[in-house]
């Protein structure tokens, strides 16, 4: 199949251009490089990785702006672009609005056929403060981030209604593992124990995730990829609930020194718990997370202390 993956040079998209590639799909591979979050230098280490890959073009385009540098005519496009990022969404909206939702429709509309299965990464934070249920919790967004990405599927679900829209949405949870942005708490907090610098908590630490693991998260994107289009949502998460305080506790063990924690109140429009409830998933396409917690954050501080 011949697959377009945008937000290729990014912590999840560049996996999944290079798994998909790997499997001997032809894969157009497009980035933006929006540095608003964090330097691009680690998107670029990335994005020349991916020049080794067999059956990969690169494209760098303004996916929000003309289209016409990029191909046409693909069986499916995996939407990996968006702007990420909680609080940076409460300062920076119009660029959460462009990148979030302006990005989807512009592909909708000017790469899109009738063939065409648009697979879009959403996020859990679309539920709001506390995600621990299925697909059909209702979603009750406390960022503009979350507002932003729910409306991208919204807007999905209407070119579906109206136009007959073939797609997949995946709400990912709180990816992590070796490629982890630099703007994720589990990187800065590696990066702080590991060199000694101040880590801040922002609440009491009790905040809790289910941790998706990288590897995971890329291998079921490329067999949904490869599938037909469902019309539907699922949930990709971990199966490990971890709170920040025993994620703490895992790296300083890992790493073999102790944090030097900050405490501050916590951060308005946080999500206190999530707990993705994948059993949709696993019955339509097998999904079974294979990497607990504790390898999965071992295998990333191996990576990150190599840099």
């Amino acid at each position: 199949m011949k697959i377009l993956v945008t937000g290729a040079a990014g912590f999840i998209g560049s996996g999944v251009a290079r798994e998909l590639a790997n499997r001997g799909h032809d894969v157009v591979a497009a980035d933006m490089f929006l540095d608003r979050l964090y330097s691009n230098e680690p998107k670029f280490v990335k994005w020349e990785q991916l020049s080794g890959v067999a059956n990969i073009e690169k494209v760098v385009v303004d996916l929000r702006g003309d289209l016409d540098v990029l191909p046409d005519d693909y069986d499916v496009i995996v939407n990996a672009a968006a702007m990420p990022g909680l609080m940076t969404s409460w300062s920076e909206f119009d660029t959460y609005m462009t990148c979030n939702i302006k990005l989807v429709e512009n592909l909708i509309s000017h790469r899109v056929k009738e063939k065409t299965h648009f697979v879009q990464f959403s996020t859990s934070s679309v539920y709001g403060a506390t995600a621990n249920g299925d697909e059909k919790s209702e979603c009750l967004p406390t960022s503009p981030y979350g507002v932003t990405k729910l409306a991208a599927e919204e807007l999905i679900r209407a070119y579906h209604r109206t136009h007959g829209l073939q797609h997949t949405i995946l709400r990912l949870f709180s990816v992590f593992g070796p490629g982890q942005r630099p703007d994720m708490a589990y990187h800065k907090l590696i990066k702080a124990i590991s060199t000694g610098e101040e880590f801040v908590v922002f609440g009491d630490g009790l905040q809790s995730r289910t941790n998706t693991f990288v590897d995971d998260c890329v291998g079921i994107i490329a067999t949904i990829a490869e599938s037909r289009a469902t019309n539907e949502v699922f949930n990709i998460a971990g199966s490990d609930s971890v709170t920040l305080n025993d994620a703490i506790a895992a790296i300083e063990r890992e790493v073999g020194k102790k944090a030097l924690l900050k405490h501050v109140a916590a951060r308005k429009g946080d999500q206190r718990t999530t707990a993705g409830v994948t059993e949709k998933a696993r019955d339509a396409f097998g999904f079974a997370p294979a990497t607990s917690f504790n390898e999965g954050i071992r295998k990333q501080i191996e990576w990150q202390l190599a840099q």
